[in-house]
C-alpha cells in the first residue's frame, strides 16, 4: 500500500498482483483498455478474463452509459448489479505507436469520464481498480505506462 499526494490530497494506492476480474470486494469502478473496437476476448486479456466470467465488453460497449470516444477515447458501461464492480470504463487506444504526451492525455480522460458521471448521473466514484493499462495484448512498456498512470494521477 502507497500513499500517493495529489491536488485533491493524499490517495491510497494498493497493487495486486493476480487477475483483475477476481476481486476480493466490490469496487466502484473497473478502468481497462483496448484498440479502437477491439473488444474481442483474446486469452490472457482482462477482456478475456472477464469474459470467462459471463462479462461481455463488447455487448457493455453497445449501449454505453456514457460515450466520449469521438473525443476522448473513452466509454462507461451502464452500472453493473452483479459485477465485483460498478461501471467499466473503457479507454480506446489507437493502433499506432503513442508517444508518451498522447499516452498521457489518453489516460487523463478517466477524469473526464468521471466528472461527465458526478455532474449528469450524480454518482461519485470513491475506489477503482485497473491492470497497467495497455501493456497487456498492446504491448506498450511496462515500466512506462507506470510512470504514465502515476504522474497522470498525481496531477
Amino acid at each position: 500500500m502507497f500513499d500517493i499526494e495529489t491536488k485533491f490530497g493524499t490517495r491510497q494506492l494498493d497493487v495486486i498482483q493476480g487477475d483483475i476480474s477476481d476481486l476480493p470486494q466490490k469496487v466502484d469502478l473497473l478502468v481497462i483498455s483496448a484498440f479502437q473496437k477491439g473488444y474481442d476476448p483474446v486469452p490472457n486479456t482482462v477482456i478475456g478474463s472477464l469474459d470467462k466470467k459471463g462479462i461481455s465488453v463488447a455487448e457493455l460497449e453497445k449501449n454505453p452509459l456514457i460515450d466520449l470516444r469521438p473525443n476522448y477515447n473513452a466509454w462507461l458501461s451502464q452500472k453493473q448489479e452483479s459485477h465485483p464492480f460498478s461501471y467499466i470504463l473503457c479507454l480506446e487506444m489507437e493502433r499506432v505507436e503513442l508517444d508518451n504526451e498522447r499516452l498521457t492525455a489518453i489516460i487523463s480522460n478517466i477524469f473526464t469520464v468521471l466528472a461527465v458521471l458526478q455532474v449528469q448521473h450524480d454518482e461519485i466514484i470513491k475506489t477503482l481498480t485497473m491492470p497497467i493499462l495497455g501493456s497487456g495484448f498492446q504491448g506498450r512498456n511496462i515500466s512506462d505506462m507506470v510512470n504514465i498512470i502515476l504522474e497522470t494521477f498525481k496531477e
